[in-house]
């Protein structure tokens, strides 16, 4: 469902502590530079990186829609590389980083559901080992070719549904392709804002570089109603508002199942916690605990402290939270397994998160 938005509300607060890590890395076609990993930032030369291709169009719209405060890498394959050989490539990619991304952007489009599927698992792979990190991708544009293309706008909702029914992905994104670049705009807005904000606030500023707003076959522009359809599939889409100029992101709709975050900025506060109190649980393991009331206690005294925190920041991220939000079971000595969770500030939305630390 789309969004509504009291545009004459302020709906950001003052500066709070850095987002989390921020690093973003891009997989897609490129006409050179392939096969190799890239940093970019928000002044990189494109152009002399990769020359052309889906992978340069995605990151135009990404850095002019976010701006600084991010760190990015890319890696390019050629066109026409197998969707096997695209997964080869992205495991390539992050073998060669040294910190895991936040957000990967894939530039493929997707156009089958097992594809989805076969992207959470991969990222469920990554949670296995601390590399907690969403996926954003997106679908193709409308085809108005006479005959073999989309008939009109319905048909094309039609056939993003048939990609997105009946998947449960939670840690992947999909993002139709209704201007040109809606994939890198929308990324951007997710790179630029505060990792409690959702994308979704106008104070935020409206998308850079999308392109033209499209037509079907028909010469039926796009419209609300067709965004509305979109969202209802889980799709992530680009939307205006009464009294706004330009294009703003509707919320980021990661595929969850039951149980997962519904929004992008819910699995990007869970992880934002997780990394933490992970990182305190093995360095507390590290030190020996003791399998008992009083031993779980100060352990979870301990681990406690990053999600503490956040409720304490100005203005504060989180709910206040309790000591009886965290449990921890040893099944040996060298592992925990970790329990815990928080309340949305404004809803009070009971958000649940399990990992593992072990040394």
């Amino acid at each position: 469902m789309l969004p509504k938005v009291n545009v004459s509300a302020g709906t950001s607060g003052p500066p709070t502590p850095a987002a989390v890590e921020g690093n973003y890395l891009f997989i897609g076609e490129a006409a050179s530079g392939s096969g190799a990993l890239k940093a970019i930032g928000p002044s990189s030369d494109l152009a002399s990186l990769f020359t052309s291709g889906p992978l340069v169009d995605e990151l135009t719209a990404f850095i002019a829609t976010a701006g600084s405060g991010w760190t990015g890498s890319a890696w390019g394959y050629d066109n026409a590389t197998a969707w096997a050989d695209i997964l080869v490539a992205l495991e390539s990619a992050l073998e060669a980083l040294s910190v895991p991304p936040e957000i990967i952007v894939l530039c493929e489009p997707i156009d089958a559901g097992a594809k989805l599927t076969e992207l959470q698992t991969k990222a469920g792979t990554w949670l296995n080992i601390h590399k907690r990190t969403a996926i954003l991708t997106r679908f193709r544009a409308i085809d108005n070719t006479p005959v073999t293309g989309d008939a009109d706008w319905s048909e094309y909702t039609t056939a993003f549904d048939a990609v997105t029914t009946g998947v449960a992905a939670g840690r992947v994104a999909i993002i139709p392709t209704l201007f040109t670049k809606d994939l890198g705009a929308i990324a951007g807005a997710v790179a630029r804002k505060k990792t409690y904000e959702s994308p979704i606030c106008p104070e935020l500023g409206a998308l850079s570089g999308l392109g033209d707003l499209p037509s079907d076959a028909t010469g039926a522009p796009l419209d609300l109603a067709v965004l509305e359809t979109l969202s209802a599939s889980k799709a992530s889409v680009v939307m205006w508002h009464e009294g706004l100029s330009g294009y703003y992101p509707a919320q980021v709709f990661p595929l969850a199942g039951a149980g997962d975050p519904e929004r992008i900025e819910r699995l990007q506060l869970s992880d934002y916690l997780a990394r933490r109190v992970r990182l305190r649980g093995v360095m507390r393991l590290g030190k020996g605990v003791v399998d008992s009331p009083a031993g779980k206690a100060a352990y979870i005294q301990y681990i406690s402290q990053p999600v503490r925190q956040a409720a304490g920041f100005e203005p504060p991220w989180i709910q206040p939270v309790s000591d009886g939000d965290f449990t921890v079971t040893f099944p040996t000595s060298t592992k925990a397994e970790i329990a815990f969770k928080y309340r949305d500030l404004k809803t009070g939305e009971e958000i649940s998160v399990k990992l593992i630390a072990e040394t």
